[in-house]
């Protein structure tokens, strides 16, 4: 509005001088200098215009600007990372890369596809030529990114030539290495619904190539290796639900190493999911399986009045520079146990051999005890009012050597047990013999008791007939003696 005011008044005071000058001026220099107002009201039109395109084109390249060192910033930032964190830096590619590369190295090389093809002498030979999942990742693909099939090069002449097979990948399994087993299967639809989610992958895998490990199958050396098959000599004698998969025609998974525990795999997952996708194995308590499962369900969420404080944790700021024993003590070693309750390392390998040192801004997450001890002692502030349930980490390697020892020592037991029993039964028998023996050896001992009863009253009857005639004939005897001596006194009288 101001601006055509101000163009008003121009236009009037230059009416009002042209009037003015008209009196003395001739008419070529009115219409020329008429002509002069035009254009130079033009040229500061066409001035102002281009002003104020300058001025936006300017601004435009000024934000442009920002945003092109912006952009080079951050690709920089994504290319390079941060060079002084660059196992921390999960946001550029150097940094993704060391995490995957990390991931990998722990979770170690995996085999999938692996074929049975007999058992000898108790070990199994498993065919490895076309081993791997590349079946299920061109299942995975949708119909127009399916590679094209490898053509042979062309034969002289111009002759037709036929796609080529892939070459099977090198499996690079050496002789002595240590495998872990697991049976393949084709999960129901509702673990499906849980596994995949959204994925479009089961819809497309029509043939059910994509399998996935569903069993423990156990612990293997592999005694030999060829290009085509290797040998695997089971550790532990496999348990009974082991020998029943073991006889199936499924095929295998084998792992470098055994999967590692860890809390983001499960997150999120309720107890309903849980008890969907795993079912408790042979031998474990019910309500053990069911409170293990209740932990992985709650494992991140906030902690309950009734948990222990080793299952408390808590994330706190550091509000100066500090140290954090991460290490047990060296006389608190365990190695069934790789962590004591507050974190810290127990065994050798896991130690870092010194505290961990903390700056002044550095978040991080400890157990309630550590965080109430770093809060009292000034050195950090709490940033959750409540503390979040953590689930204690499962070593599954060690907790299977565990159980095979368990099953080894029950065994061993129960074979002592069975040869005892047979010992006894054996002594039983050998009893039982002999009772038998003397039970006829008494009834023949009862009949000579009894026959000898019977004789001793017939040896009483005659002993006292002849103790009767022995008195009978001692009192004959004494008559006659008492006789004798009469008759002598009367021969002596006579003589």
């Amino acid at each position: 509005m101001l601006f055509w005011i101000i163009v008003a008044v121009v236009v009037l005071l230059y009416g009002l001088i042209a009037y003015m000058g008209a009196r003395s001026w001739q008419i070529g220099h009115v219409i020329l200098m008429f002509g002069v107002f035009l254009m130079g009201g033009l040229y500061l039109f066409l001035a102002a215009m281009t002003l104020k395109t300058e001025h936006q084109w300017r601004s435009v390249h000024d934000r442009l600007a920002k945003e092109l060192e912006t952009a080079e910033t951050e690709l920089a930032q994504i290319n390079k990372g941060d060079l002084s964190r660059p196992d921390a830096d999960l946001n550029s590619i150097p940094g993704v890369r060391n995490a995957l590369t990390r991931a990998l190295a722990n979770r170690g090389r995996i085999w999938r596809g692996a074929v049975p093809a007999g058992v000898a002498d108790g070990q199994f030979t498993l065919n490895m030529q076309g081993w791997g999942d590349e079946a299920c990742a061109r299942a995975g693909l949708a119909v127009e990114q399916v590679p094209p099939a490898t053509e042979a090069p062309p034969a002289e002449g111009g002759a037709a030539t036929t796609p080529q097979p892939v070459a099977a990948q090198p499996h690079e399994i050496k002789a002595g290495t240590l495998l872990f087993a697991f049976a393949e299967v084709n999960p129901e639809a509702n673990v499906v619904a849980i596994l995949y989610g959204d994925s479009e992958l089961p819809a497309r895998d029509e043939k059910k190539v994509c399998k996935l490990p569903g069993a423990y199958l156990g612990r293997f050396l592999v005694s030999e290796a060829n290009e085509q098959t290797i040998r695997l000599a089971p550790v532990y004698r496999p348990d009974a639900s082991q020998e029943k998969l073991l006889q199936l025609p499924l095929t295998w998974t084998l792992y470098e190493s055994m999967p590692k525990d860890s809390h983001e795999i499960f997150a999120g997952w309720t107890a309903e999911q849980l008890q969907a996708v795993f079912t408790g194995p042979e031998g474990v308590d019910p309500t053990e399986w069911q409170t293990m499962l209740q932990e992985y369900a709650r494992d991140g969420s906030n902690a309950q009045p009734g948990d222990p404080d080793d299952r408390k944790w808590i994330k706190v700021r550091f509000t100066q520079d500090a140290t954090v024993d991460v290490d047990t003590a060296a006389e608190e070693i365990s190695f069934d146990r790789p962590f004591d309750p507050s974190g810290r390392a127990a065994l050798p390998d896991l130690r870092q051999g010194g505290p961990t040192e903390f700056k002044k801004g550095n978040e991080a997450t400890f157990s309630f005890a550590t965080a109430q001890a770093l809060v009292r002692d000034g050195k950090a502030e709490r940033l959750e009012e409540s503390p979040v349930f953590h689930r204690p980490l499962r070593d599954f390697d060690l907790m299977l050597h565990q159980r095979h020892v368990q099953l080894e020592s029950q065994q061993q037991l129960l074979q002592v047990a069975t040869g005892d029993q047979d010992s006894i039964r054996i002594a039983t028998e050998k009893a039982q013999g002999q009772i038998q023996a003397r039970t006829v050896e008494l009834d023949k001992l009862g009949k000579d008791l009894a026959q000898y009863k019977k004789e001793l009253t017939v040896i009483g009857s005659v002993w006292t007939q002849l103790n009767a005639r022995r008195q009978a004939q001692r009192s004959e005897l004494s008559r006659l003696f008492q006789s004798n001596i009469g008759l002598r006194g009367q021969l002596a009288t006579r003589g």
